[in-house]
């Protein structure tokens, strides 16, 4: 009897030790749920339930984000790798419900170590207020705007009574890690302020005529003082009264964005 309780316990430990073997390892797992498979169109405020929710134990081990004891729930976005760190987009719903959901992206090494982590953007309202974080990516940058506002509800109405913008640029460093470049508050006085702190839409070059691209185009290199050498900008720029013209080049003095936005411009022209 002996001889055979002994045979049973080295099957036991052989078919354990197989199967630890063999199995998918967690960071495996944890990739799994960021197949096409599993990336769904999701609505964060009205389905409760998304083919995509990651179990809350590989959330918290690799993504280091506590998660809300009541519901632990969490949604697999977008995923990407290279040859350096593995890039992960999830989004966690607030445990209260309604409009409230922030996203994350995550960099974890190659074997799974965490390496940093950004809110990628987030949704926040109610009737008197509204707080919602957006996010664009082109190269390794991470353009973000902000708005928030508040509501006046009195009198049974709902206006907007006021309004703050904020934008902020990072970069994903080639070491995993997230970098501020920098907050940008351009001339409010400017027809085209926006194309220094985020990317033009393709809607907006779409409604833009011949014209509007030429003066969105100069006005990013007039608002850092560009001395025109063709009349018609000089002329143009000189009734604005944000200009003052005072540099021969400017172009090492561009953000990314502004960059960015130069190029797209330039191939909207050329159409």
């Amino acid at each position: 009897m002996i001889e055979i309780m002994k045979k049973i316990v080295l099957v036991i430990l052989g078919f354990i030790t197989t199967t630890s073997v063999y199995s998918k390892s967690s960071l495996d797992s944890l990739k799994d749920y960021f197949t096409i498979e599993n990336l769904t169109e999701r609505d964060a405020y009205f389905k409760k339930e998304y083919l995509n929710k990651i179990p809350w134990i590989l959330t918290e081990k690799y993504f280091k984000v506590k998660l809300d004891p009541g519901s632990r729930r969490s949604y697999s976005i977008d995923f990407k790798e290279n040859d350096r760190f593995l890039l992960f987009h999830f989004a966690v719903p607030c445990a209260g419900g309604g409009q409230c959901e922030s996203q994350y992206l995550v960099t974890l090494s190659l074997n799974g170590a965490f390496i940093d982590r950004i809110e990628y953007a987030h949704t926040s309202a109610d009737y008197g207020f509204s707080d919602i974080m957006k996010s664009t990516q082109f190269d390794s940058f991470i353009q973000q705007t902000r708005v928030v506002k508040d509501f006046d509800v009195s009198g049974g109405k709902r206006q907007v009574e006021s309004v703050q913008r904020t934008y902020l640029l990072l970069e994903l460093l080639t070491n995993g890690t997230f970098k501020k470049i920098d907050e940008y508050f351009p001339d409010s006085r400017r027809e085209f302020a926006y194309s220094s702190c985020r990317l033009i839409t393709p809607h907006e070059l779409d409604s833009m005529t011949l014209e509007q691209l030429a003066v969105a185009r100069n006005e990013i290199f007039a608002c850092y003082g560009y001395e025109f050498k063709t009349e018609k900008w000089k002329l143009y720029f000189k009734s604005k009264p944000w200009y003052q013209p005072s540099e021969k080049e400017v172009l090492a003095l561009l953000n990314p964005i502004e960059k960015e936005n130069i190029a797209l411009i330039a191939r909207k022209e050329n159409d």
